[in-house]
C-alpha cells in the first residue's frame, strides 16, 4: 500500500499549430493542454489511483465522479469562448488500450523493499499516445504525458 500523486505534464505541447477561428477543434485542443497543464491529484490507495487514471483513460464515469465534480474538472479559459468546465481526462475519444497496470510496473514492484528516499524518487510517465488509436491522436499532444508518483 502506498499514496501516489497523478499529474499532467502539457508542457511540452507543439502549440505552434496553425489555429483559426473556423477551425476550433485545435483551439479546444488546446486550451485543454493549458489547462491541465501542471494540475495534480493525490490518491490515497492503490484502488484510488486506478480509479484515477480509468477515469483519465477515458473508461467510464464513476459515481462519484458525477458527485463532486470540481475534483474532476478543470476550467478553460478563452477569450473567444470564455470560461468552461473540461473533464480531466483524455481529450476527445481516447481509444487507445493502454495497459495501466503495466504502465505502473516500476512503481507498484517497490512495495516495503526500499527506503522512503528511494520511493520519493520512483515515477511512471504515461505518454498521451498511449491513450489514443493512430485514428484520435494528433501531433499537438507530443512531448505530453501523465505521470504518476508514489509519495509514501
Amino acid at each position: 500500500m502506498g499514496k501516489y500523486v497523478v499529474g499532467f505534464n502539457t508542457s511540452g505541447a507543439i502549440s505552434k499549430m496553425p489555429k483559426t477561428r473556423r477551425d476550433w477543434e485545435r483551439q479546444l485542443v488546446d486550451d485543454f493542454l493549458k489547462a491541465v497543464n501542471g494540475k495534480t491529484y493525490e490518491c490515497e490507495n492503490e484502488e484510488s489511483l486506478m480509479e484515477r487514471l480509468r477515469f483519465i483513460a477515458g473508461r467510464g464515469v464513476e459515481q462519484k465522479f458525477r458527485d463532486a465534480p470540481e475534483n474532476f474538472v478543470v476550467i478553460g479559459k478563452d477569450r473567444d469562448y470564455g470560461e468552461r468546465e473540461i473533464p480531466a481526462a483524455m481529450y476527445g475519444w481516447a481509444q487507445g488500450y493502454v495497459d495501466l497496470e503495466g504502465a505502473l510496473a516500476p512503481i507498484m514492484l517497490l512495495g516495503d523493499m526500499v527506503d522512503n528516499a528511494e520511493i520519493e524518487k520512483a515515477s511512471a510517465r504515461i505518454a498521451f499516445k498511449r491513450f489514443y488509436d493512430s485514428r484520435q491522436y494528433t501531433k499537438q499532444y507530443e512531448g505530453c504525458f501523465v505521470e504518476v508518483r508514489r509519495v509514501a
